[in-house]
């Protein structure tokens, strides 16, 4: 499987509600919005496809994967779930030309193309490759096209972790847990700042 065969979806429905200021996904983070760090990132990428799901009544979120180049899903009920939302980005997927599905969650600003990359490397005949941090599997996560269906017909809150309950065997990928940190309150913006500067 290489990158070329593989869409990528990024989930960008959440409600913030944890997030004390506003819309999370639109915070700035280093002079962008939050979620343009994942957009700019990984739309440079080979994907065959991209596409975004967020909620349809936040235009400001659609615009800035628009302008990265990617497949807008508009989201008319994000309370549903990130199952339903991850739904909603399967169903635009071709099952036929696409070989693979990798998820990966808008506010993860610290995923890199190499993590991907090595997620596809070492799926071989798993039906899913999945991120583990300190122990703990997170996204992203790459999907066999085996599993697309599967992933359209998924509703509620839990995501694919239903999916991968049933899954006889899945390839696990380290990811360094600085670059699983995400973002869910101000404070978590923050840290996210003072990480990025420290890196630079």
């Amino acid at each position: 499987m290489r990158i070329d065969d593989i869409a990528l979806i990024v989930l960008a429905s959440g409600l913030s509600r944890r997030f004390e200021s506003g819309d999370k996904l639109m915070a700035p983070l280093q002079g962008l919005p939050l979620c343009a760090h994942i957009a700019d990132t990984l739309g440079r990428g080979g994907f065959a496809t991209r596409i975004a799901v967020y909620p349809s009544n936040t235009p400001a979120r659609r615009e800035v994967f628009h302008a990265a180049g990617f497949e807008c899903v508009a989201n008319v009920d994000p309370a549903a779930g990130q199952g339903a939302s991850l739904a909603l980005g399967a169903k635009a997927v071709s099952a036929e030309t696409i070989k693979g599905v990798m998820v990966v969650l808008a506010d993860m600003p610290f995923i890199g193309l190499r993590h991907c990359e090595a997620l596809i490397s070492s799926i071989g005949d798993a039906p899913v490759a999945v991120s583990v941090a300190n122990g703990v599997q997170t996204p992203p996560v790459l999907f066999a096209g085996s599993t697309i269906e599967r992933l359209g017909a998924l509703s509620g809150d839990e995501g694919a972790k239903s999916v991968l309950r049933d899954l006889p065997f899945v390839a696990e990928i380290d990811l360094d847990p600085a670059a699983a940190f995400d973002i869910d309150t101000v404070a978590d913006l923050v840290r996210a700042e003072a990480m990025m500067e420290a890196a630079a």
